[in-house]
């Protein structure tokens, strides 16, 4: 091989290398990944907190997500079952989590970050009949895509506290859908003094009993 091709060649393996190492650090830190393998049917998740909730396998519910275990988020006429896990910080990140709406007692699901209190600055709203819809600056807004009860689904957050803005997508296969617009939604503004802490899963309260399944979290830090 002359020099001028060895040249060439060295310098794409170059170019191949920096794009891989780049496209590595785009994709973000890892912060959390809990399929709750490490848990046992019937008992709380650990190292979340809420109520309403417990660990389920397949005796419960045909087809888990991931792995063999899930939570099963349980409401009461009070409260909404659900669980949420806080953080220092959660200025720049990307969440992915997988839910599971029963259509025998299907209700509305919230996928949202919320303060150290627990107000909610941003997220998805999943009514019963599986229809997504988002919050932009606190507003909710309509029906914009149908996620089919009795079926497992992916959705991920991507936000920045700086612009006060994130983005959500439905993932179906290799293919992700964007349901808020191209710019962003908005935070509420409401809450612009208090930052996100908590990555929150609930399914609203309600008299009769309700629920809803939650699985392979997946949280990322897009800072580093």
């Amino acid at each position: 091989m002359k020099l001028r091709e060895i040249l060439a060649l060295t310098l794409m393996l170059m170019l191949v290398a920096s794009y891989v190492v780049y496209a590595a650090e785009e994709e973000g830190k890892l912060i959390l990944s809990d399929s709750f393998e490490n848990n046992k049917p019937g008992e709380v998740p650990v190292g979340w907190e809420g109520v309403g909730q417990s660990i389920i396998d397949s005796t419960t519910l045909k087809k888990i997500a991931d792995g063999d275990l899930a939570v099963k988020l349980d409401n009461s006429p009070s409260a909404a079952g659900g669980i949420y896990k806080e953080f220092e910080s959660l200025n720049k990140n990307r969440l992915l989590v997988s839910f599971y709406q029963p259509s025998k007692f299907k209700e509305n699901v919230n996928i949202e970050v919320t303060t150290a209190d627990g107000q909610r600055i941003f997220g998805l709203f999943i009514t019963g009949s599986g229809n997504v819809r988002i919050r932009d600056a606190g507003v909710q807004s309509g029906n914009i895509i149908q996620l089919a009860n009795d079926n497992w689904h992916r959705v991920m957050l991507e936000w920045d506290a700086e612009t006060k803005t994130y983005h959500a997508y439905v993932i179906m296969g290799k293919t992700k859908t964007e349901v808020t617009p191209k710019k962003g939604a908005r935070f509420d503004p409401a809450l612009d003094d208090n930052p996100p802490k908590r990555i929150n899963f609930e399914v609203s309260k309600r008299e009769d009993p309700k629920v809803a399944y939650i699985d392979h979290v997946e949280l990322y830090d897009l800072s580093k």
